[in-house]
C-alpha cells in the first residue's frame, strides 16, 4: 500500500509526505479505506471527518486508483457510511481539476481551490 500513499503524496503539491500520511491514519485524524478487486488493490482513499459551525463532513483528502469503472460503485458506500457511521451531512472532494469528471453525476462542484506558489 505504501505506492499508494506515495502516489498520494506526490500529488499533493507538497501538501503531504507519505508519512505525513501514515501519521495522519494512524493518530485517528485521516480514515483509510481501500477497495480491493480479486487480489488487487485497486483504489486507496483517504477521508477527513471536517466539522463546521452548521455541520459535519466527511472530506475525500487523497484519492489512487485505476480502472475506476471497477471501483466506483465504492463511492456510494462511502457516501452510505459517511452518514450512517459519522453523522456526516455532506461528503465533500479535494480533486484535481481532471478527476472531476470522475465525480458521480449527483455531485455539484461547489469551490474550486486555486494557489499560487510564493
Amino acid at each position: 500500500m505504501r505506492p499508494h500513499l506515495q502516489k498520494m503524496a506526490d500529488g499533493s503539491g507538497g501538501r503531504y509526505l507519505e508519512e505525513d500520511i501514515e501519521a495522519d491514519i494512524k493518530s485517528g485524524h485521516f480514515q483509510l479505506w481501500i477497495v480491493i478487486d480479486g487480489a488487487e488493490i485497486t483504489c486507496v482513499t483517504i477521508t477527513q471527518i471536517m466539522e463546521y459551525p452548521r455541520l459535519r463532513a466527511l472530506r475525500v483528502v487523497g484519492l489512487v486508483g485505476h480502472r475506476p469503472r471497477r471501483w466506483m460503485h465504492f463511492m456510494g458506500h462511502l457516501e452510505l457510511t459517511a452518514k450512517q457511521h459519522f453523522g456526516c451531512d455532506r461528503i465533500e472532494a479535494m480533486t484535481q481539476p481532471r478527476h472531476i469528471a470522475l465525480l458521480p453525476r449527483d455531485w455539484n462542484v461547489f469551490h474550486v481551490l486555486s494557489e499560487k506558489v510564493l
